[in-house]
């Protein structure tokens, strides 16, 4: 199965440029990524890990690890983003989906950039990314909860599928329902 993995990672290895011209690296997370991640998360701001994890979230536990690093590449997917910081790589930015079990064509997406790299096109880049790796694993829609003040995501959202069913969970939450061909369409 490692032989596998590993044949599917260097599949998905794509370089890319920011919207400022810096290149990155997208590629899936692995399990060796553990103590990058959590480099990662140090650097976010407060309110960057209540937007994602919709509470103020503390370190990443042994247990947060193996479920955000270890992925089975079929039901749940990963991706980084990296960039070359002080000749060596930091991840910015990580997207991912998970198969949603009571509904096999749609998975739940999140994704969160590192504060000091947000609007240069990197939420945009692991979005379209993750449509089209979803898409080939035969899941056409995406959804999530999203903090109806977090104009960033809902902006992202928004210019990928303008027609995104939208519902309100409760006075701080929606739940959106996004078309993965739209994004496809529009992003791709």
């Amino acid at each position: 199965m490692v032989s596998v993995l590993s044949q599917r990672q260097l599949e998905f290895r794509q370089p890319e440029r920011l919207m400022d011209g810096s290149p990155v690296l997208l590629r899936p997370i692995t399990p060796e990524d553990k103590q990058a991640l959590l480099d990662f998360h140090a650097r976010q701001s407060t309110q960057t890990r209540f937007f994602r994890y919709h509470y103020s979230k503390g370190e990443l536990t042994a247990a947060d690890l193996r479920n955000f690093c270890e992925i089975d590449f079929d039901n749940s997917l990963a991706l980084v983003v990296e960039m070359e910081r002080n000749h060596r790589k930091e991840i910015v930015g990580v997207g991912r989906f998970y198969r949603l079990p009571t509904s096999i064509h749609t998975a739940e997406v999140a994704f969160v950039v590192q504060d000091s790299e947000q609007r240069k096109g990197i939420g945009t880049m692991l979005l379209k990314y993750l449509a089209k790796l979803a898409w080939d694993r035969d899941i056409y829609f995406f959804t999530g909860e999203v903090l109806r003040e977090n104009g960033r995501i809902l902006s992202i959202f928004t210019k990928s599928d303008p027609e995104m069913h939208y519902t309100d969970e409760d006075d701080h939450t929606c739940i959106v329902t996004l078309s993965i061909r739209e994004i496809m369409d529009r992003v791709l």
